[in-house]
């Protein structure tokens, strides 16, 4: 799928995308015409009663950009941001995640 932020290829491994993607789809076989604008590259689950979040780029080559983490191994609580440029351009976030459904 289009990365809609960034240009090129991405993957949006949630249900919304795939469901959005199915309703294009189904439009042009029937002769409507829709385009997919796109999305984010991020996946978010529950593994174990653990929230997890990812979204976009999670490595940069050496000396671009900042990485900020913090964890709690105890706590199952974990998170990366990485920035570029002044802007976030990645996360993790592993444990509390707000509005997580258990």
């Amino acid at each position: 799928m289009d990365d809609f932020l960034q240009g090129g290829k991405s993957v949006s491994a949630l249900w919304p995308t795939a469901t959005e993607q199915g309703i294009i789809a189904d439009c042009n076989m029937a002769g409507v015409k829709r385009s997919n604008p796109g999305a984010l590259a991020l996946n978010s689950a529950v593994i174990c009663g653990v929230g997890l979040i990812s979204v976009r780029i999670m490595n940069l080559p050496h000396g671009e950009g900042i990485v900020l983490k913090a964890m709690e191994p105890k706590r199952n609580f974990y998170r990366k941001f990485v920035i570029k440029d002044g802007s976030l351009i990645g996360m993790i976030m592993v444990g509390k995640i707000e509005g997580q459904v258990s």
